[in-house]
């Protein structure tokens, strides 16, 4: 399987010379091979298209009314479960950084449909209890005997396998998926330019094959 470029280590901190030469060269013993048949100029066009996808952060700000966009965080629920300026909830990815994470169109994409890709350790679990008790929640840790669950009131509980009578981890998000009904699009422009804004500077970088 390829590896993550937008989280790579040669594309989020390497220069942009540096990474010039590696999609030029490729990287032996790989499946990358080398570009030898694009021109200079489209290799700098790759180069800068895949710095914009790793550094959100140095792309224009999204116009809108960013004072707007945070009264609609708040009155429509967002603040319940993210976290922003270090207060929120705990349901969903914290927030701080969004605006360097990811550029405005991955944020307007998990903004209107959040279920088309999940955030890691998001991912909903539904358990039904051996009385008959259907609880639904985000899945937070798991091992071979106890699930951990993080429920929407904000409680955390811990079940055992053994005492559950079935465990369904369905592919969608915990977060509404009607806000492309409940805002007009202009509503949508000033949440996203709040969202934008949101650019603390610490942005975590996985570890593994993908950091090359």
């Amino acid at each position: 399987m390829a590896s993550n470029l937008v989280v790579a280590r040669s594309v989020r901190r390497g220069s942009e010379a540096g990474l010039f030469r590696l999609i030029r060269a490729g990287i032996p013993g790989t499946d990358m091979p080398p570009q030898s048949d694009l021109s200079e100029e489209r290799l700098w066009q790759l180069v800068s298209y895949l710095r914009s996808l790793a550094h959100p952060a140095e792309q224009p700000p999204v116009p809108g009314d960013v004072a707007a966009g945070q009264a609609i965080f708040q009155r429509v629920g967002c603040a319940g479960c993210h976290i922003v300026n270090g207060a929120g909830g705990f349901l969903g990815p914290p927030l701080d950084s969004i605006g360097v994470r990811h550029n405005s169109d991955k944020i307007r994409e998990d903004l209107l449909d959040p279920s088309a890709e999940l955030a890691e350790g998001f991912g909903t679990v539904v358990v039904e209890t051996a009385g008959g008790e259907t609880l639904e929640g985000v899945l937070k840790n798991e091992d071979s005997f106890t699930l951990l669950v993080l429920t929407a009131d904000g409680d955390v509980m811990t079940f055992k396998r053994k005492q559950l009578r079935s465990v369904h981890t369905p592919q969608r998000s915990q977060m509404p998926a009607d806000y492309g009904q409940r805002l007009g699009p202009a509503e949508v422009q000033d949440l996203l330019a709040f969202l934008d804004r949101q650019r603390d500077p610490f942005v975590p970088v996985r570890r593994g094959f993908g950091n090359y």
